[in-house]
């Protein structure tokens, strides 16, 4: 209720009102002009649709797709089948259900100052930094877990309190990140692409390659987390390198979303690019208060 109540408060931005405008007035061009025959084959290119979009932003959805493993991962790999290992371990139900709660307040804790912090520093800084910590202290945090995974300060500490705090940073802002790599047009779709693909990858294999890796080493979970804070930090890593060469655009929700300008092979941004933005602002304002003149003119 509160995340409903916030959200109908978010005023919805300048881009997506004018696409959704744009739609309407096509919608009913179309249906004047083609009738129902018109729209059921409109409905029936959906497909054609689907594939326009994989086609012209296919580069995106794979960065979209490898910048969600972490969540995916620490989801899946850590939260759900980490239960699951330290049931089997000895650890009873009563604790289990302490140890998961206490790491879902972590989480809840560290998701407003870890929001701000991308507000700050930008959704892609967070989203790097989040999936470097658990490339960095993945195997360390398993290697804690699985010394004693049956005594409970030992799982409260590590899985509880460690995984907490990394799930947090991993699972806070990336959907943020992987919906500003495409435009309003094919935002929908795109997203949806992306995101199921890489939590169908990495979360739904998390699970089965985790406990297989037992088999090869004690410390195989702790490696496989290392492994998808490795692919979400190099799926950032690559699309900045991409930008910078001019092959693909990370933002098209603002203009300087993921890191600051003293990156510089980022791109400038910062106070001068907020100034144009509100220069522009100011500008369609103008011109929608001039055409509002005109065609009251007009009317009269």
């Amino acid at each position: 209720l509160v995340a409903v109540w916030g959200r109908r408060r978010v005023p919805e931005s300048g881009m997506f009102l004018e696409q959704q405008q744009e739609e309407r007035a096509s919608t009913s061009d179309e249906s004047n002009e083609l009738g129902i025959a018109g729209r059921q084959v409109k409905r029936q290119s959906a497909t054609a649709q689907v594939k326009a979009v994989v086609g012209s932003h296919w580069v995106n959805m794979i960065i979209g797709a490898g910048s969600v493993a972490s969540p995916a991962i620490v989801q899946y790999g850590v939260l759900v089948w980490g239960q699951s290992f330290v049931k089997h371990a000895g650890m009873t139900a009563n604790e289990r259900m302490l140890v998961d709660l206490f790491t879902r307040i972590v989480m809840i804790a560290l998701a407003m100052p870890i929001a701000w912090l991308a507000d700050r520093v930008g959704v892609g800084w967070v989203t790097l930094v989040g999936a470097l910590s658990l490339m960095l202290g993945g195997v360390p945090l398993w290697s804690m877990l699985q010394r004693d995974p049956d005594d409970f300060k030992h799982v409260l500490l590590s899985l509880g309190l460690g995984f907490g705090i990394l799930g947090s940073l991993v699972g806070t802002v990336p959907f943020f990140f992987v919906v500003e790599l495409f435009p309003t047009s094919v935002r929908n779709t795109a997203v949806g692409i992306s995101l199921n693909i890489g939590y169908t990858i990495f979360g739904g294999l998390a699970p089965i390659l985790a406990q297989a890796s037992l088999e090869a080493s004690p410390l195989g979970p702790g490696i496989l987390y290392a492994i998808g804070g490795f692919i979400s930090a190099l799926s950032i890593l690559l699309g900045l390198f991409l930008q910078s060469r001019g092959l693909v655009q990370l933002a098209h929700v603002r203009k300087e979303p993921h890191f600051e300008s003293y990156c510089g092979f980022v791109g400038g941004g910062g106070k001068e690019t907020n100034a144009n933005n509100e220069s522009e602002s100011d500008a369609s304002q103008a011109s929608a208060a001039e055409t509002s003149a005109e065609t009251d003119e007009f009317g009269a």
